[in-house]
């Protein structure tokens, strides 16, 4: 059995810039996000990850 804490992105976001591709100003896509979390998880999931 394998045992992962994985948080969802509900609060995801950029609040500050530390490197070259972090932009505030482009900012982060909730939706996506979400998504592709939904997606990381049912992988996860069929992996039998718990």
């Amino acid at each position: 059995m394998r045992e992962l804490l994985l948080c969802p992105a509900d609060y995801y976001g950029i609040e500050y810039e530390i490197n070259p591709w972090m932009s505030r100003a482009r900012g982060a896509e909730a939706a996506l996000a979400r998504r592709q979390w939904e997606q990381l998880h049912a992988t996860l999931s069929k992996l039998d990850c718990k």
